[in-house]
């Protein structure tokens, strides 16, 4: 008899026991239930945020894009005529294409100086963190200092020389593609956008 009130009891402290691990697992599982369901709601909310910074920023890079290509295509027409003059064997023709584009550095400093009025004047449209706008407008100071450059270079033309200016332009496009980078964005071609 006493062995049987001892299983029997033995056997309910055992169901007893039981019944407070499921319990004590159920809170667990709801526990993290509840914290999958938060960190999914923190991811989507991430991802909406990405989107949006992602979305901002190829807006931004249209407008700057549209605003500043007919000023490029100016200097990187003047560029090429330049680079042509070492092409030219007569000496008469060297002359005359030498005078062209004496002439035609005039035009493209006036593009120039336009592009860099919009550079000064352009606004990031849309909402950027502080840290992303800082990005940006130091990547904007850059093609600022390129074009600057350009119109420096143009003062003598014939012997012009756009190495520092294409240093300002590679720092601004590696700028630029670290901030897109950072948002899971293909850096773009400002070169080939600017063209």
């Amino acid at each position: 008899m006493k062995k049987q009130l001892l299983i029997a009891g033995l056997s309910s402290l055992f169901v007893i026991a039981g019944c407070g691990q499921s319990e004590e697992n159920a809170d667990k599982n709801k526990e993290n239930e509840k914290q999958s369901q938060e960190e999914a709601t923190n991811g989507d909310k991430q991802e909406k945020d990405n989107a949006q910074l992602q979305s901002t920023l190829l807006d931004n890079q249209m407008d700057l894009t549209k605003e500043l290509r007919p000023h490029n295509v100016a200097v990187l027409d003047i560029k090429d005529k330049i680079s042509n003059l070492k092409t030219i064997k007569d000496e008469k023709e060297l002359n005359q294409a030498k005078t062209d584009v004496k002439n035609q550095s005039k035009e493209a400093q006036k593009e120039v100086e336009k592009a860099i009025k919009k550079i000064e004047s352009f606004s990031i449209k849309g909402e950027l963190s502080e840290d992303h706008q800082k990005q940006f407008n130091n990547a904007l100071a850059d093609l600022k200092a390129y074009f600057t450059e350009v119109k420096t270079v143009l003062n003598n033309p014939v012997e012009a020389d756009f190495s520092k200016a294409e240093e300002k332009f590679s720092s601004f496009e590696e700028k630029i593609g670290t901030l897109y980078k950072e948002v899971d964005l293909i850096s773009p071609n400002m070169k080939k956008e600017l063209s």
